[in-house]
Parts: structure tokens; sequence; C-alpha cells
């Protein structure tokens, strides 16, 4: 007796599990669907209240040093206001979209221009990658975000999951499967309401049948006694 119920709460434990998993899985899928179709116009980095990643795709910030950014990685990013736009120094990693080509880009401030208030007003990046030429001067205004921190080969997993291959395998097959799940808990749900109304029918037809039998004995004890 013991054992079934040792059996009954592991089983009922694991369900626990598997449920609370499958709803976070549904939460992890939803969020990035979410920052996903957020950021799908031009110029705009994927980024959840503010903070955003990056895989880097080039190896412009590729140096000898512990401070080297190579391909792969991801790089994590702060979205900046004009506020903190306005405070940029040199030394600092920006983000910044390169409209002729069609990518972020993500260098080094070299130099900044900086109006009569000590706000900054431009500034000219530079990759760290030697020989590396700077960049034209821009406006702070076309400034994405500022690097807070890189996770070095983290970014593989964002560059194979933007190829079509890694978008249907990890996005596309498991919304796939969840609804197939779905589906099967709806219908096993369906079916198992079903049992009793059917159990409650054959039941009730048995003692309709039960009655008519009782009714056409006491009748036929009637006509005995009659005769």
């Amino acid at each position: 007796m013991e054992q079934v119920k040792d059996n009954s709460h592991i089983k009922r434990i694991s369900k626990i599990v598997l449920t609370v998993l499958y709803y976070v899985f549904i939460v992890v899928l939803l969020t990035f669907s979410i920052v996903t179709i957020a950021s799908r116009g031009e110029g705009n980095i994927p980024n959840l209240f503010g903070r955003g990643y990056l895989a880097v795709l080039t190896d412009s910030m590729t140096t000898d040093g512990e401070d080297s950014i190579d391909v792969g990685d991801l790089l994590y990013v702060r979205i900046l206001n004009d506020e903190m736009r306005s405070e940029l120094e040199v030394g600092d990693v920006v983000t910044f979209y390169d409209s002729r080509n069609k990518i972020f880009n993500t260098h080094e401030i070299v130099e900044v221009t900086k109006n009569e208030n000590g706000e900054t007003i431009s500034v000219v990046t530079q990759g760290r990658k030697e020989g590396a030429p700077k960049d034209e001067a821009m406006s702070v205004l076309m400034v994405k975000a500022k690097l807070t921190d890189v996770k070095k080969g983290g970014g593989r997993f964002i560059i194979f999951l933007q190829s079509t291959a890694g978008f249907g395998l990890l996005i596309v097959l498991p919304v796939f499967i969840l609804f197939v799940i779905q589906g099967i808990r709806f219908y096993l749900i369906i079916k198992g309401d079903k049992k009793p109304v059917e159990a409650i029918d054959l039941e009730a037809e048995r003692e309709k049948i039960r009655a008519q039998i009782l009714q056409e004995m006491a009748e036929e004890e009637n006509k005995k006694d009659d005769n």
C-alpha cells in the first residue's frame, strides 16, 4: 500500500514538473517572438526592456589582447536615449547602423565633438583590428546602443537561429509540436468528458429495461391471481 502511495506521489510531482517546463518553454518562445517582431524595422536592435543583443559577424574588433571581440561572440548592449548619447566618451564601444551596407557595426569611439554645454553631439568610431580605418564622423543620433558585456562564442547560437534551418528547427518545429500536444490533450479531455455521459446513459437504459421487466412480471402475476 505504501509503495502505491509513493508511486502516485512521484507521478504527481513528475506531472507538475513537466507542466512547469512546458509553460516555461511557451513563455520563452513567446518572448523571443515578441522581441523579434518588435525589432523587424530597419536599424532596430532586438531588445527587451532596453537590453539588447547582437551576434558578431565580422573581425573588425579582433585583436591579440583580452579586449578582442571575435566573430561568433555575443554582444550585450544597452539601447540609448538622447541623454545617454550626449554622455558618450572616447573609449566607449557603441553600435550604429550602417545604412549603406544594411548592417550593424560595433566600434570603439576614438573622437568626440561636444557643444558649449559639454554634451557630445558627434563621434568618430574605429575598429580595433590592426590597420582598421576610422569611420566617418556621425551624429550621436545615429548611435543605437552601448556595449555592456561580451559573451565569448555566445553569438553562434543567434547566427544559427537567424538562418532558415535554425529558425525552422528551433522555432517552427517546437511550435508545431506544441500544437500537436495541445490537440492531443484537447481530444483526450473531450473523450474523457464523454465517458461519464455514456456510462450514465447506459445505466439509465438498464434501469428502464429492468423497470419494464418488473412491470411485465407484475402484470403476469396479476393475471394469474385473477384466474
